[in-house]
């Protein structure tokens, strides 16, 4: 879907696959262990995201203090090369949060096309019709711009997790 934000990376790296998935672990929280509330207590914790990691897969989001329905969901797999291994990764939104999108823009239509066949006067229904247009374009324009904070976050450490260059000291 063109207007569900999505995203697609691919990482080779010289780790092997057992230690690329030892590394996720080692930042993942197991998401069926904990509570709302010890999500929330999470954010001092050295996690840095939540969710399940398996064999060779795994399924994560970030680890934030509060809400926020537009964080993205990384769902990769990680497959086993002649030297290290490939780690693919699909970010995108959850799919309850793409089903209250739809939701959301079928109410706003509904609302936006409504006063066009009432009888009302001309000027009453394009302002009712540029008020529609500017809720549906500020709308996608937030959930965007949420998405892609807290998508460049995940990749940033995504990236760096599995980078074969050695972190510079300063």
């Amino acid at each position: 879907m063109l207007l569900v934000p999505k995203d697609y990376i691919e990482i080779d790296t010289e780790k092997n696959q057992e230690e690329v998935m030892d590394i996720l672990r080692s930042q993942t929280q197991v998401q069926a262990q904990l509570s709302t509330s010890d999500i929330r207590k999470l954010t001092g914790v050295n996690s840095f995201f939540i969710g399940e990691v398996g064999y060779s897969d795994f399924k994560i989001t970030r680890v934030i203090y509060g809400n926020n329905v537009f964080r993205p969901i990384l769902k990769g797999i990680v497959e086993k090369k002649e030297k290290g291994c490939k780690i693919s990764v699909k970010l995108g939104l959850a799919t309850t949060t793409v089903i209250g999108l739809l939701l959301s823009l079928v109410l706003a239509l509904y609302l936006g096309i409504k006063p066009m066949f009432a009888e009302v006067p001309s000027s009453s229904i394009i302002d009712s019709i540029y008020l529609w247009i500017g809720l549906i374009i500020a709308s996608y324009l937030y959930v965007l711009i949420m998405y892609k904070i807290d998508l460049g976050k995940a990749k940033k450490k995504i990236y760096e997790m599995f980078s074969d260059k050695p972190e510079q000291e300063e």
